[in-house]
Order: C-alpha cells, then structure tokens, then sequence
C-alpha cells in the first residue's frame, strides 16, 4: 500500500546543464559544498589584488577545493564518521591497566595477522616473478614489486599518504564514478574545516611572522668629541638617570662609528629617547639623535666633471647638481658623494645620491647615464675554515678543501678530485651561491636549516653526486639507503668531517624523480618489508644553467600558435618545440607564425600545398647564451634535428596511419646529450596502462634498446580524451617533463614543461659599440683628442707605421668604449600581446581546469573567446601602426616588408661538393672561398667570358626553331630571353617584358592597397611618395627601349604612319596604376578613374610613357658627337650613283626607315651638342709657389706664368672669415693676359666647416 509523505516542492536543480552536464558532477555533493563554503570574493580573473602579490584565477590552488572541489576529485585524509549513534547510557569508568592491557593485545594481534597474511602472499609472489627474467616484463614486474612492498609497509606502519596535487591532466585519467565517490567525505570535511578555522577570502594572504623592527637610537657625535672615550655603562646610566626609566629598558649601548647606539627594550622606551632628547643629549655633545633612516641609493654614471655657461665660463658644480637633483626627482637628496670606483674617461665621473624615498621615475642629470637604484644583496658568512656558515676567528673545527670538501693536508688550487660541498654534499664547490644548505633569509634575517632539512638536502645532495659521478664510482660502494631517511642522513653526516648544527628556515623548493642514462643494478630477490631504493634529486632548476623546453601540439590554428609563443615567451622558454604549426602561402611565398624574441627554424624552407607543408617548427630564444644549429640527417617534413649549445633537441610529429617519420626516427643514430619530444600518437603499457597501439611496443623497444629514458609521468594524459601521446626521451641527466595547467594553449592538447639541467652556455663575443647621439659623438672627439698626444709623429720605416695604425686603432676603439654603448640586439616580447590577450588566456585555463574533458559548451565559448580576442588584438595593432606612418620613409619601411627575406634561417651553404650546415662551418667556408688571398695560380684565364644565347627574330610565327653549336656548347633557343635587363622575344613584340615588369609593380601596388582601405592608413601624401619611388620605376622600366609610341610607321610604306598596336600591353600596365592610385585614396570602388587621376596626382599610363620618351629624347641631344647612338639617329643620307656602273653592282644605300630611337630624336629640335675634350695633364711636376717671402714668390710667379702655354687657363681664388663667422670666397679665371670670367659670394654655415 502506498505511504503518503510531506514533500517539499520540486527547486529546478542550478547545475543541471542538460546534454553538456559533466558525467562526473555529483550535484549533491557541489550543493553542500557552496551551501556551507567559505566567503569567496569575486574578482576580475587574472588580476592581483594587491600590490606585490601575483594573480590569482579560479582555477588557482589557493581556491580549488572551495570552488570545484566535486569536479576537481579532491582527496581527503579523514573518511567521515557515521551518521548512526548509540544512546549514551552511564557505564563504569574502565581502569588504565586494563585497557592498555587490551589495547596491546589487539593491536599485536592485528600485527600478527597483517605479517601472516603478508607472509603468504611474498611466497607466492616469489614463484611467479621467476617468470619474468628479462625485457619489459621484469621492469614491469620490478615496479610492481614495488608498490606491493609500499602499500604493505603502509599497512603495516598504519601510514598515511599525503593526498596528491589535483590538476585537470589527473581528473581526466581518473574514471567518472572516482569523483562522485567522495561526495559525503567532502561535505563533512569542510563543515569541519569551517568550524575549526575562521573564514577565508579569495587571494587573502597567509599569516607570516612579524617584520622585524629595529630599536636602535643612534647618536650622532663629531669626530673630536669627548662622549667618545666613555664606556657604554656610563652612556646607559646618565640616559637613565636623566629620563628616570628602568635600566632594564635599555640593555645595550653600542659603539658605532658615528657615535653611539642604544638598543631600547621596546618602541616605547625607543620613541620616549627621541621625544625627550634635549634633556639628555646635550651632556654627551650630540650633533643628532634619530632612529635608523632607510636611504635609496642612486647610481649616477658619466656625469661630467666640468659644468660651463654660455661663454665657457666654469660653473658651481655642487649647486648646480643639487638644483637638477630636485629639478628631475622633485626630492632633496640627503647624501650626495663621488663613487669609490671612478671610470676611465677623465671627462666624466660616478656619482652617488640618497633619498629617504624611491624616485618613482625615469631620471638622469644633464648628459650623463640614466640613474640605476642600487640593491644591496646580504650574503651569509661563510666561514673560510670549515666552510660552515658562521665567523671565522671563532672556529677550531678541522680545515676542509673548498673543491673537495674533505678534511685533507692539500691545497684547493692542487685538488684533482671531483668538486662536492662540505655542506649540501652536491656537485659543486663549497662556495656556490646557489647551495641549498646556505641559510635563508626570512624576513631580511638570514636563518638556519633545521636539523631535518639540513638531513634530507644531504641525502639529496650525495645522491645527485653519485649520479654526476657514476662512472668514476662504478667500483665504489653505493650508499645504503635501507632504512628511513633519518637513518641515511645519520649515517652520511658519520662520514663527514662536521656535523651540521640546527637553524630554521623553509624546505627545499621541489624533489622531482630524476632520469639517470644507466640503472643500478638491484637484488633480484629483494627482502620482503624493506624499501627499494629510490632515486630522489633535489632539483632548483637554475635557468642559467639549463635549457627550459616548451612542447605542445597547436592543432594548425593561428590563435592557438600566437599563444604557444606568447606563453613560452612570458614564461622565459629558452626552446619551443611546436607540432602541427599554423602555415600558409601568399604570392609564392611561404609563411607562418613568428615571434620576435625567437628564431624559427623549419625542417622545409618552401612548400605549395598541405602535402609538403612543414609538420613540426622550433623556437630558439635570441639570447646570447644560446647558438642554434640545424642538421638534417634525413629529408622529413616531420622531424627536426637541432644542436643548441652541446644538446641536440629533436621534435618529431607523427600521424596515425604513417610510417616515414617513425621509421627514420628509430633508424637515425642516437647521440651523447640528446631530447626526443612530440607527437608520437602511440600507446604503450609504459607511459599509459592499457593496450598497446600505433607501434608504441617498437617505440619502447628503440628508447630501451638507447638508453632514452621517459620523462613523462605514467598514466599522466597530455590530451582531454585521457591518452599519453605527447612523450619526451632524453639520456641527459637529470631532466625532467611535467604537464603545466597554467601553460594551456587552447588546443586540443597539454603543454609538456621540459628541463635539461648542466648545458654550457655558448661563448659570447663582443659586440658592436654604437656612437650616434650627439653626446656620445661630442664625448667621443674629446677623449680621442686628449689620447692623440700619445701617437707617434715620425713614421718612416714599416716598423714605425705599423706603430702607428696600432696604436690609432687602439685609441680609437678605447673612445668608442667609453663614449658609446653596446648593440644589444636581443629578444623582446610580441607588440601585440596585451593585458586584455593575458586575461582571455587565463579566463580560458579557469574554465579548463573546472571541465577537463574541455568538450562542454562553457569550454568552447572560452575558447571562442580566447580565439576571438587574439585575432582583435593583434588585427588593433596592426592597424595602429599603419595608422602611425606620416610620412614617405614610413611607407619605405612598409613596402620592404614585402621583400622580406623570410622567417627561416638560411639553408646550407654549399662549397665545391662540401655541404657545411653549422654556423661556424659557414663562416670558415664563405670566408676562406671569397676573401682569404689568392696567387697568381687561382687568376681566372679568361676574365671575361663571352654570354651566348640563341634567339631566332621573325616577323611571322617560327614552324621550326634550330638549336646552334657555338664551339662545344649547343644552345637550344627558348621563348624569350633576357640581356641587359630587356626580354626580347623572337617578333619583338615585347609582350614578355612589359608583362614582367607589370607583375612585379603590381604586387608592391596590392601591398600598399591592402595597407590602407576608406577608414584607416597612411597619410596619402606619404602613399603617393611611395607609388613614385616604388611603382613607377619598376612599370616603366626599359620603355627607352620597347615603346614606339602611339603610332609607328608602315613596313611597306615607311612614309606614312599606322597604330602602334600595344593597347593591350597598356591595359596590363593601367591595371597597376589603378591599384596604385586607390591605394593613395581613400575612395569607393564606384570612383570614375578621371577624379583618381586627379586626386591623386598620378596621371595615365599613356602620358607617363610619352614623359619618358621626352626625357630619353633630352638624354640623346645631350650626348657628344662621337656617341655611338647620335649616330644612329642621324638622317639616312642621300646616296651617289654611277652612272657607268649597274646600280646592282654599287654599294647599298643606307635604310630610310625611321626607327625607335630616330623617332625619338626627332621629339625634340636640334641643337648644339656638347663637345667631350679629353682630359690634359701637366707634363712636369709645379713646385710649390709660396716657398719664399712674398716679394720673392711674387717675382717667382710672374716668372713662371710666362712659361706656361697660351691655351692654359689659370683659376685664382680666395677666401676669407669674418669675426662675425661669415665665410665668403672669390676666383678670377685668366688665359694668358686675358681674363676670362671671375665671381664671388657668401658660404651657407654648412659649407663654411
């Protein structure tokens, strides 16, 4: 029978999202989450709070479990109590033996079975691992040995594992139903956690500890002053006395070297010394009684030493650089002072100011360098002795070596042995600043380790030396590491010369499992109930030593690969390994996405379809540090080899359903230091639990066979459908891979954060010293001539002039040192990338992180908008920087973009049958073909080779066209060929050459045009520059040579003229000034094409022909006589017949025809042509005159113009300064007693230097 019950009515449920709902949303369980959550405080995503924190989204740690606790599976430590209790009834209090009594029964009772049953199952445990002797069947038997001695010695100690890090790549290997299970331990635990602890912000900060605050009460006293020769007591009790306070309250009085400073007990005591120091501090003779004041210290480089006025006189260069002081910082300074270290120009010197506050601006004094605060680093003590951390006159412990760190009679310098530290036991000296045992400072304290952390760096520290040495350890006895770490860092301080002493201070930043290229060897029966040993390295992944990896596969969508680079770049990548990069082709030219902090590197230079597309590029940093090579072993759009420093880095793509990548990879031959790291799209028991498909069992095969060792993490997914196919190998010591949340590209895979410690950086080279400013140019000049007294003056022999050069060029090079600056020439972020792209990245990762399936409808419209907000961006900037161009040399810049010579690096440079591909081989082959010297043996025989091509002219069209044998070479004719810059076909039509030409002006006129449209662009005057310099020239090119004009005359009747029929050439080439002037204007298409003429000031293809041929027509009246074309534009002249002689017989007359190019003689009227005179030299050498006084030199040049030959003309000039600076110059021009002109006039100030 039915019950009736009281329900309430039905609430529609907030997270029901219909077919988009999670499978693994318990709604139960999120409801009494956010019912009886803590207060969250709603922010903009990605924006700090406050001011020194960093950002903090909703899918930060700090409030994953309040937020998406249910979704994110979070794990907890205490299962929650039954909901059943039993009714309290009075009962007899129970005796303390007796239940100790029982509690140690039961519990070895329960021991006693646990080992029984644990017992049992090692015994047959034993008998089928004697099975799997070899191969991947007794690795997997090994680790899973492992983790059944891991989980029984956990039942057995009844220990606890500490719940793992929660992240998206984790919840999507995990199964649905694993969430949903922790549904009522969730609310429990948090009702709990929300009565034991008060309620927390979203972003609020953690309780620290107090700053510490100074006491001290300094006194300042002059250097003569008696209070000096007292002793702290008397100081402490006339201060007391005076003021009436408890001794107590002032424990300390300490000397200083300004005075005296007393420590008070508290701030009281403190501000009571200041407020009432004029009853006690005039006994003492003080100048000043203040607490310690903060000074920010200023760095001022190259300021000059020498300040002067209008007229050169010196000015008060104290006052003035405390008016500038306040002029450029709005402070007065409280300390300025000369640096101790002076530089080298004796011009300049370095300055020191102190503000009681930071200068919250860009700032510098007259010329000099800008000013750089300067950041006082403490370093903790060191003692020299023992190396330890404290003061040396204090310590009697044993020396020790500072490269060896043992207690040893041998010098440091003389040590052969391998470097440790006394102090973390690591593979480095005893002073690396860097060590983890050095104490922390907390709270500007420098701290101690405690014992714990000293222990357990110590542990890591010898391990990571064995591994660093394991092949000149291979016979040494291994560590033993049986027991717990307590007991291994025991045993190794016993074999250390010290023992560490107790401090305080946090833990070590991160323990990462390491990968070593060769395994140890271990029992293979291992005792039941011990540990195996484990490989734990302390890794605080330096980046100066190292190369950080950024791998991810961006799926060939252009927002998804802006954001690969954006983010490697903000995050300081040193190397971007991309698969399925976004690629495409424009004009014949192949493009992709660049980055400007980043060199690109491609396994194909050129391509012209998806089949021959690039499927994986690199991204190497522009650093320095860095030197990039490629290789190319094989030819594969797939894989990519590139040496960087001594690392060879391989980034490989492979599909499902192809084998030329695998294949080449598995045969290409592995080196010393090498990373493997991509798309595999295999599946393997190895890297993920499961069957194994797409040959991942021959992958495994070929990364054991090279001792590659994984550095994923098994069973760790690198995409949302919950495979393991993006997989890095790599032999380098100590390198490791992690999936990063917070690197999430918006494809459809993860982001692999590799890191390859102990790379040399690569040998740098001094660079270029830039002298442009008008400072630096006059700082120049100054130091080059207070050094040019030091260069020789006499320099005869060779051995004098090569003194001399050297030391030219030494003092050259040292002014330029000192006046300029280096070219660093370096990387830089994307212009386009703004706050707004950092935002929509970060919104995107929250959401992520909340659905890591990611194929819900709330994770693709953040990925729509992500996407979106990428492609505003970068379409903004863009459109600025057009904007922007005001003037011609703007559009210069624009139109050179199209010439661009690409983003890939150059090929290999091939010399004779040699290939060189590294840099260097480059450079040593280019400079040994082209500028090393050469003898008289490598002179070419015939320097000047005849050019011979074949080309067939006839008027109709060609039925055969024969090949001719010119000595033993056969040249075939071919359509058009090119000489001198014309391409002549074989009717002479020209069509090839304007169609040429036309082509390459159009596409700089469509570059400009898709640069400005009705809205947005250049200034129009600027275009127009542009169209000028760039687009006319190339259109018009060779036009002297092919137009006839508009009419031409008849073959047959050359008497009388017909069109020249070449409008089908001028319609080609209108279509390039149209684009040109729509370019200039911003007008409608629907604009008649008279009013662009006019508007824009270009006029028609037809008048800028006409133009040309005018000014070639100027060009040929300009010529001399003797020129080879005035000849050939002379008039055919009439011939003379015999009459006693057969006209057959008699030479021919000249061809009547008018050509081209009398034509175009005959545009303009005759007129004289100039006349070329051949230069005339002197056939004696002339003294010089002024050898005398004047009156002698003046009776000398009369004499000897009367020697000089009538037909030579004589230039006399002159010129003069005036106190004004006006500069003025005169000549007269005479031949013989004839003057033949003379002038003068005044020079501008340009001229007059």
């Amino acid at each position: 029978m039915a019950s009736a019950t009281s329900c309430p009515p039905i609430v529609p449920d907030p997270f029901d999202l219909g077919i988009h709902t999670p499978a693994n949303l318990n709604r139960g369980a999120r409801t009494a989450l956010l019912q009886n959550s803590p207060a969250v405080v709603n922010g903009p995503v990605g924006v700090p709070p406050a001011f020194g924190r960093t950002a903090q989204t909703p899918s930060s740690p700090l409030n994953a479990i309040s937020t998406a606790a249910a979704t994110e599976g979070a794990q907890l430590a205490h299962p929650a109590p039954s909901s059943d209790t039993a009714p309290t009834t009075e009962q007899q209090p129970v005796s303390l033996i007796e239940a100790a009594t029982k509690l140690a029964r039961d519990r070895a009772e329960e021991y006693n079975a646990k080992l029984k049953v644990f017992q049992a199952f090692c015994a047959k445990f034993e008998e089928a691992a004697k099975q799997f002797t070899t191969g991947p069947e007794r690795e997997f038997a090994q680790k899973f040995a492992d983790s059944f001695l891991d989980s029984w010695n956990q039942a057995l100690t009844d220990a606890k594992s500490a719940p793992a890090p929660t992240t998206y790549s984790a919840i999507a290997a995990s199964p649905p139903a694993a969430n949903s299970a922790l549904a009522h331990q969730l609310r429990h635990h948090q009702q709990q956690r929300q009565q034991q602890q008060p309620p927390h912000r979203q972003g609020q900060p953690t309780a620290g500890a107090p700053l510490r605050v100074d006491l001290r009460v300094f006194i300042r006293l002059d250097a003569e002053a008696p209070a000096r020769a007292h002793n702290d007591y008397a100081i402490r009790a006339h201060i007391s006395r005076k003021l009436g306070v408890d001794p107590r309250k002032i424990p300390r009085v300490l000397q200083v070297r300004s005075g005296w400073a007393v420590l008070a007990a508290d701030i009281t005591t403190r501000d009571l010394l200041v407020q009432r120091q004029t009853e006690w501090a005039p006994d003492l003779g003080a100048t000043a009684v203040e607490t310690r004041q903060e000074w920010f210290t200023y760095l001022v480089s190259d300021y000059p030493r020498k300040l002067t006025d209008l007229y050169g006189n010196e000015a008060d260069s104290d006052a003035a650089v405390d008016e500038e002081i306040e002029i450029q910082t709005g402070q007065k300074p409280v300390n300025i002072r000369p640096a101790r270290h002076q530089p080298d120009n004796p011009l300049t010197k370095t300055l020191l100011v102190s503000f009681l506050e930071p200068v919250k601006k860009y700032w510098r004094l007259f010329s000099s360098r800008p000013a750089r605060l300067i950041k006082k680093t403490d370093r903790p003590r060191q003692c020299n002795v023992c190396l330890d951390y404290h003061r040396s006159r204090t310590c009697h412990r044993l020396p020790l070596c500072k490269r060896c760190g043992k207690a040893a009679g041998h010098d440091s310098g003389d040590c052969t042995a391998p470097e440790q530290c006394a102090n973390c036991l690591g593979p480095h000296s005893a002073n690396f600043a860097d060590c983890p045992a050095r104490p922390k400072k907390v709270h500007g304290v420098f701290r101690r380790l405690t014992k714990e952390q000293r222990d357990h760096i110590r542990v890591v520290g010898a391990e990571t030396f064995r591994q660093r040495n394991v092949d000149a350890q291979r016979h040494a006895p291994d560590l033993q590491q049986n027991g717990p770490q307590q007991d291994s860092a025991r045993s190794l301080e016993r074999s250390s010369p010290r023992a560490p002493s107790p401090a305080a201070s946090r833990a070590p930043s991160c323990i990462m499992v390491a990968t070593t290229p060769e395994a140890e060897e271990e029992p293979e029966h291992p005792r039941p109930g011990s540990p195996r040993k484990r490989r734990i390295v302390l890794i605080t992944r330096p980046h100066d030593h190292g190369h950080e990896v950024f791998q991810a596969n961006v799926g060939k969508v252009p927002p998804v690969h802006d954001c690969a680079l954006a983010l490697a770049d903000s995050e300081r990548y040193d190397i971007v390994l991309l698969q399925e990069p976004w690629t495409t082709t424009a004009n014949s030219r192949c493009l992709t996405k660049t980055h400007p902090a980043y060199d690109t590197y491609s396994p194909v230079e050129t391509w012209n379809s998806n089949s021959t597309r690039p499927r994986v590029m690199t991204y190497v940093r522009r650093d320095s540090t860095l030197s990039a090579d490629q290789n190319r072993p094989y030819q594969s759009r797939d894989i990519l080899w590139l040496t960087v420093n001594d690392t060879i880095i391989v980034n490989f793509y492979r599909q499902n359903d192809e084998r030329d990548a695998l294949d080449t990879l598995l045969q290409w031959p592995i080196p010393d230091r090498c990373l493997v790291a991509g798309d595999f799209n295999a599946r393997h028991h190895t890297w993920q639990t499961g069957p194994t498909t797409n040959r991942g069992h021959e992958i495994a095969s070929w990364a054991s066979e090279n001792d590659l060792g994984l550095l994923n993490t098994s069973d760790i997914p690198t995409n949302p459908h919950g495979n393991t196919i993006d997989l890095a190998f790599s032999n380098v010591p100590l390198a490791e891979a992690n999936v990063e949340d917070h690197l999430a590209t918006s494809s459809d895979h993860f982001t692999l954060s590799l890191t390859l410690p102990n790379v040399e950086p690569a040998p740098t080279h001094p660079g270029k010293i830039r002298v442009t400013t008008d400072d630096e140019l006059k700082r120049f000049v100054e130091i080059v001539e207070l050094g040019s007294t030091a260069i020789p003056v006499a320099a005869s022999s060779p051995l004098e002039l090569d003194k001399l050069t050297s030391t030219l060029v030494s003092l050259l090079q040292s002014a330029a040192k000192a006046a300029g600056r280096p070219a660093r020439k370096g990387a830089r972020n994307a212009p386009w990338w703004t706050e707004e792209c950092a935002l929509a990245a970060a919104g995107y990762r929250a959401i992520r992180r909340l659905y890591p399936l990611g194929f819900n409808q709330e994770v693709q419209i953040a990925k729509r908008d992500f996407h979106r907000m990428v492609r505003r961006a970068k379409r903004l900037y863009w459109r600025n920087l057009i904007n922007s161009f005001s003037d011609s040399s703007s559009v210069f810049k624009a139109v050179r973009w199209l010439r661009s010579p690409g983003a890939f690096q150059p090929p290999p440079l091939q010399v004779d049958d040699v290939v060189y591909e590294t840099q260097l081989d480059k450079a040593n082959a280019l400079r040994r073909a082209t500028l090393e010297r050469r003898t008289a043996e490598d002179d070419i025989q015939n320097p000047w080779i005849e050019k011979t091509e074949v080309m067939h002219f006839s008027r109709s069209k060609l039925e055969t066209a024969p090949a001719i044998r010119h000595g033993d070479f056969e040249k075939h004719p071919e359509a058009a060929m090119r000489w001198l810059g014309i391409w002549l076909d074989s009717n002479l039509s020209f069509r090839v050459h304007a169609e040429k030409w036309t082509a390459k002006s159009q596409a700089v006129a469509h570059h400009l045009r898709g640069l400005t449209n009705t809205i947005h662009g250049p200034l129009p005057s600027a275009v127009r520059s542009a169209v000028r310099a760039c687009v006319e020239p190339v259109l018009l090119c060779g036009t002297e040579v092919w137009y006839p004009g508009a009419t031409r005359p008849r073959w047959d009747q050359p008497c009388k003229d017909r069109p020249s029929s070449i409008q089908h050439l001028l319609q080609r080439m209108n279509k390039a000034i149209v684009q040109s002037m729509r370019a200039i204007l911003p007008a409608w298409k629907t604009t008649p094409i008279a009013i662009l003429h006019r508007e824009s000031g270009i006029p028609p293809i037809t008048q800028l022909l006409e133009a040309r041929r005018y000014r070639f027509s100027a060009r040929l009246k300009s010529l001399d006589e003797t020129h080879p074309l005035v000849k050939r534009t002379l008039p055919p002249r009439q011939p003379t017949y015999h009459q006693l002689i057969k006209r057959k017989y008699q030479a021919p007359t000249e061809s009547s025809f008018r050509t081209r190019l009398r034509r175009t003689n005959e545009l303009l009227a005759p007129c004289p042509r100039p006349a070329l005179m051949q230069k005339f030299f002197g056939k004696g050498q002339d003294t010089p005159l002024q050898t005398a006084p004047k009156e002698e030199s003046a009776e000398a040049f009369l004499q000897w113009v009367e020697t000089v030959d009538p037909t030579t003309w004589i230039v006399y000039s002159d010129g003069s300064l005036s106190s004004e600076g006006a500069a003025s110059y005169g000549f007269a021009i005479h031949q013989k007693d004839l003057s033949i002109c003379d002038g003068s006039g005044r020079l501008g100030p340009a001229e007059s230097v």
